[in-house]
C-alpha cells in the first residue's frame, strides 16, 4: 500500500464520527506503515493512530508547535485533527490557548476558500470547547461555522451538497448539546473593580465572569472594554466588538456606552466599523445629543488622521445642534492646536 492510500484509510479509520475506533484493524495498519518521512499531514494522521492506541508520548511528539503550524495553512487540517485527538486523550491540555489556534485555523482556512477545511476544524473546535465548558467559544464557533455553510458573500466558495448536509446535522448536534450544557456557577467580588483587577490568567473564564458581573453592573463600561480584550486575546476581536454593540445598543438611554464602543473602535483603528457605528447609532437617532455625541466622535476620527478641515466641520455640526457642547468645544481648542 503507497502512502496515499495507506494515510486515506488510516484517516478513513480514526473518523468514526463519534463511534469508537476499531484498534484491531488500527493495529493492522500501522503494522504495514511506510517509514516515517518529512510529509508533516502524513506524519500527523500518524500521530493520531498512535494515540487512539495509547502510544500518547510518541504522539506528542509528533505534533508541531502550535504557532508553527499556524505559519503553515496545509497544515491546518491535519493539525487540528492531531491536537484534538491528543487533547481529548489528556495527552495535551485541552485548553483556551488550543481554541484560540483551533478558531484562527478555521478562519484562515474560509479566507483561503477551502470551505470543507474549515469547517472540519470549527467542528473540532466547538466539540473541544464544549469539553472544557467554554460556552462562549462554542457558541462563536457553531456562528463561525455557520458562515461558512450559508457564507454572507455570494461570490465565496460554496460546499458540496453531501457535505453541506453533513456540517448542517454536526452543527445541529452540537447546538443541541450547547443548550442543554449549564455554565458554571459564578463567584463575584462586592464589586467590579476587585474583578476586574483579577482578570486575565484565563480569557475563557473571565468572559463567564465578565458577563455576570455586567448582569449586575449593566452600566459599567469598564466591564465592556474588558470583555473586548478577553475576545482579543482569544484572536476574535470582532466578537468583542459584537458584544459591546449588542449591550449598548441594549441599553439605548446610556449614551456613555455607545461612546466607549466609539472611542474603542478608534483606538483600535476600527475605521470602517467606527462609520457604521455612527450611521446606526448616532446620526440616525432623532435625539439632537445623540448626534451630537456622533459628530465628536466623527471629529475624533478625523483629528486622529490631521484631516482637520474635516473635523471642524464635524464640530460645526456638533455645535450646530448643541450649542455649548462641552466636547465639541474643547476639540475644537484641539483642532486649532494642530493647525
Amino acid at each position: 500500500m503507497d502512502r496515499r492510500a495507506w494515510t486515506e484509510q488510516l484517516e478513513a479509520t480514526l473518523d468514526t464520527d463519534g463511534d469508537a475506533v476499531d484498534t484491531g484493524f488500527l493495529r493492522v495498519l500501522m503494522s504495514i506503515a511506510p517509514p516515517p518521512g518529512s510529509d508533516l499531514p502524513v506524519e500527523l494522521v500518524r500521530a493520531r493512530a498512535q494515540a487512539a492506541l495509547g502510544d500518547l508520548d510518541a504522539a506528542r511528539k509528533a505534533l508541531p508547535d502550535a504557532d508553527d503550524a499556524l505559519d503553515h495553512p496545509d497544515l491546518h487540517r491535519a493539525w487540528a485533527a492531531a491536537a484534538t485527538d491528543l487533547a481529548g486523550r489528556g495527552a495535551i491540555p485541552n485548553d483556551w490557548r488550543l481554541g484560540r489556534t483551533l478558531g484562527l485555523m478555521g478562519e484562515a482556512q474560509a479566507e483561503r476558500g477551502e470551505p470543507a477545511d474549515a469547517l472540519d476544524i470549527l467542528e473540532r473546535h466547538v466539540h473541544a470547547a464544549l469539553g472544557r465548558g467554554a460556552l462562549p467559544v462554542a457558541r462563536r464557533g457553531i456562528e463561525l461555522a455557520q458562515a461558512v455553510v450559508d457564507p454572507p458573500d455570494p461570490g465565496a466558495p460554496r460546499l458540496s451538497k453531501r457535505r453541506r448536509k453533513l456540517a448542517e446535522a454536526a452543527l445541529d448536534r452540537l447546538q443541541a448539546e450547547l443548550d442543554a450544557a449549564s455554565p458554571p456557577p459564578v463567584d463575584l467580588p462586592d464589586d467590579a473593580d476587585a474583578l476586574l483587577a483579577d482578570l486575565g490568567a484565563d480569557p475563557e473564564a473571565d468572559l463567564f465572569r465578565l458577563h455576570a458581573a455586567l448582569d449586575r453592573w449593566p452600566h459599567r463600561a469598564d466591564l465592556l472594554h474588558a470583555i473586548a480584550d478577553a475576545w482579543l486575546s482569544l484572536a476574535d476581536e470582532p466578537a468583542g466588538i459584537d458584544a459591546f454593540a449588542r449591550h449598548a445598543v441594549a441599553f439605548p438611554d446610556d449614551l456613555a456606552l455607545s461612546i466607549a464602543l466609539g472611542r474603542r473602535l478608534l483606538a483600535r483603528g476600527m475605521g470602517a466599523e467606527l462609520d457604521l457605528w455612527l450611521d446606526q447609532r448616532f446620526l440616525s437617532d432623532p435625539s439632537p445629543a445623540v448626534q451630537a455625541a456622533g459628530w465628536c466622535l466623527h471629529a475624533r476620527a478625523r483629528l486622529a488622521r490631521a484631516a482637520l478641515p474635516s473635523a471642524d466641520a464635524a464640530v460645526d455640526r456638533a455645535l450646530a445642534l448643541v450649542p455649548g457642547h462641552a466636547e465639541a468645544l474643547a476639540l475644537r481648542d484641539e483642532i486649532a492646536a494642530g493647525r
